[in-house]
């Protein structure tokens, strides 16, 4: 039925003529995306008519051409379009203009997890309400097509449970620590240098850039759209994210078998709830997730028939995103519709906190959950 719907918004929308294409934003991603476009990289099937930018000059310098630009997203919106692409980032303008484009029937392709994250359930309705793709595999693990793995080659199974490393940064932070004895502060100061932490980096390292990343994980894996604020970044009293992990913690888990990273889980508890949260965790060395290095991401998913299946890869940056964006919207012209695929509507609900059976605490007097 819905695939149906989206085939019938393909032939009304493109007709004998390619997709008219706008793009929001011209950072790293949208400037790769953008370059993918104008390279003829899926035929004539796309007409790129716009880019959206905040700084005119900046992104005629960076090669893009005059014609296309504009800094009114809104207008561009307004035009006779048929796909929008939007890499704005940031929750406001981009969730009224996603929300515009779809209730309009203009097909979404969005790489913003924050958006999805607390806006997801009413996106979904909106495009459902209207026939209208909203795909989104950009916003989790880069280029790697975790989604497209939960909603259309796992439909078939039950999704039991999964957990991840799907923050590029705080991995590698955690890494120079462990490998080289320095402290927290030293690891992201070398983090920024290097380009892999932001100047502010609290959304990685506090853990809520995993967060939102865990909300889009299990409406795949669990058709419920989890309530963005019950997703905990800390366990009891403790620090969020990574920022109470020590070098000494780090060597004495070593010591123990352990290394540390932050995952994101999600499982299901018996009563059908969701457990859900984002924690420093004491994983086994023995464990394959445990040897995941530098900006890598990585997800572990439990299924009923299947039992644990792993999917790795390039987790950020400009071209692994911006090749998420791309397949997504080679996916339409595929007829494959929204990310969520051949899935009912997805519920809502709230995650329930985790209750691990096993903790490691390090000589900082911090607990870390343990996973084997």
């Amino acid at each position: 039925m819905v695939r149906d719907a989206v085939i019938g918004w393909d032939k009304a929308r493109r007709g004998d003529r390619p997709l008219r294409v706008a793009v929001l934003g011209a950072g790293n991603v949208g400037l790769e995306v953008v370059r993918g476009l104008l390279s003829g990289w899926e035929g004539p099937t796309f007409d790129l008519v716009g880019v959206a930018v905040r700084d005119m000059g900046k992104a005629q310098a960076a090669g893009m051409p005059v014609e296309l630009l504009t800094d009114a997203p809104a207008h561009l919106l307004a035009d006779d379009i048929d796909v929008v692409v939007e890499l704005m980032g940031g929750e406001e303008p981009a969730r009224t203009l996603i929300a515009a484009a779809l209730g309009a029937g203009v097909a979404v392709v969005t790489a913003n997890k924050y958006v999805i994250a607390r806006h997801g359930a009413a996106l979904e309705a909106e495009a459902r309400r209207t026939d209208t793709p909203l795909r989104f595999e950009g916003a989790v693990m880069g280029g790697t097509p975790v989604l497209r793995l939960l909603a259309e080659d796992l439909a078939g199974t039950r999704v039991l449970g999964m957990r991840g490393i799907v923050n590029g940064t705080t991995n590698y932070i955690l890494g120079e620590m462990a490998t080289r004895g320095i402290g927290y502060q030293d690891a992201l100061a070398e983090a920024q240098a290097a380009g892999y932490a932001e100047a502010d980096p609290a959304t990685d390292v506090e853990g809520g850039d995993a967060a939102d990343k865990l909300v889009i994980l299990a409406r795949l894996a669990s058709g419920v759209w989890l309530d963005r604020d019950s997703i905990a970044t800390r366990v009891p009293d403790g620090q969020p994210g990574i920022t109470g992990v020590t070098a000494e913690d780090l060597a004495e888990a070593t010591k123990h078998g352990y290394s540390i990273r932050l995952l994101a889980v999600a499982q299901r508890a018996e009563d059908g709830s969701i457990e859900a949260g984002v924690a420093a965790t004491a994983v086994d060395v023995l464990a394959p997730i445990s040897s995941i290095v530098g900006a890598r991401n990585r997800v572990d998913i439990h299924t009923d028939r299947l039992g644990w299946i792993s999917l790795e890869g390039p987790g950020a940056g400009g071209h692994a995103t911006a090749g998420a964006v791309l397949a997504d919207l080679a996916a339409l012209i595929a007829g494959h519709g929204s990310t969520w695929g051949p899935m009912p509507p997805a519920a809502s609900g709230v995650a329930q906190a985790l209750a691990p059976a096993e903790w490691f605490t390090g000589p900082s007097g911090a607990r870390y959950p343990v996973v084997r």
